[in-house]
């Protein structure tokens, strides 16, 4: 893991802006892109108190050697087969992947599960997110981000066009692709330091709304050209 951003990043955590440290991948530099997730669940583990949730999360679901009791995520395997073209059981693959990105949770509040059922972030856990989330671009300078669910699109939008630093480089627009079966949304913005990314927002991978792996992977593809030869290395 990647350990170089931290004396940035502290300061958010700090200022309790941040609740949970970003995993950072050992060769995060090679791609430079960033994983966005929903939200972390508070299933009685005190996850609100645990600075490394997120980054332990990973460790353990994506560097696992055997997939056991805790390597089992729906939303890592299926993050893997989109990105490697098969579920990724092969340890060397999966370490390939998530050594090669960076993670973190847009809601920075864990929501409850109770009984088996899950709750979701609010509009407001998506705002303060977002709002958190632009000053962690100027700290890891992304090239591209992937937000994993449509959830907070909007708000996403707002606020860039609210904020006086950060503005789009071309209209956002939501592209409907037939071929494929997906709603395209692909926005690039900038900061007035001249720091340029594109913003990704797909279908959660762990299935809500339906997840259409091999469109999301042709999408993701066609706008990141220099993923699908990292991949099949």
């Amino acid at each position: 893991m990647n350990i170089d951003y931290d004396n940035e990043i502290n300061p958010l955590i700090q200022k309790e802006e941040l609740k949970w440290l970003p995993w950072i991948g050992l060769n995060y530099e090679a791609l430079k892109t960033l994983f966005i997730g929903d939200s972390n669940y508070e299933d009685g583990g005190n996850v609100d108190e645990k600075v490394n949730w997120t980054r332990d999360f990973i460790f353990d679901q994506g560097f696992n050697k055997e997939l056991s009791k805790n390597g089992n995520s729906r939303l890592l395997r299926s993050v893997e087969k989109t990105f490697l073209n098969e579920y990724a059981y092969d340890i060397n693959k999966r370490k390939l992947l998530w050594s090669s990105v960076a993670y973190l949770n847009l809601s920075q509040r864990a929501v409850k599960v109770e009984d088996g059922i899950y709750d979701r972030p609010t509009g407001e856990d998506f705002q303060k997110g977002w709002r958190v989330m632009l000053k962690v671009l100027l700290i890891l300078k992304p090239k591209c981000c992937i937000k994993f669910g449509i959830a907070g699109d909007g708000i996403f939008i707002n606020e860039i066009n609210q904020n006086t630093d950060w503005d789009f480089l071309e209209s956002p627009e939501i592209i409907k692709n037939n071929e494929l079966g997906i709603y395209e949304r692909c926005y690039k913005i900038s900061h007035t330091t001249g720091y340029e990314l594109i913003v990704i927002f797909i279908n959660h991978p762990s299935g809500s709304r339906g997840y259409k792996t091999a469109g999301w992977r042709s999408f993701i593809f066609r706008n990141l050209t220099e993923m699908e030869p990292y991949f099949r290395k």
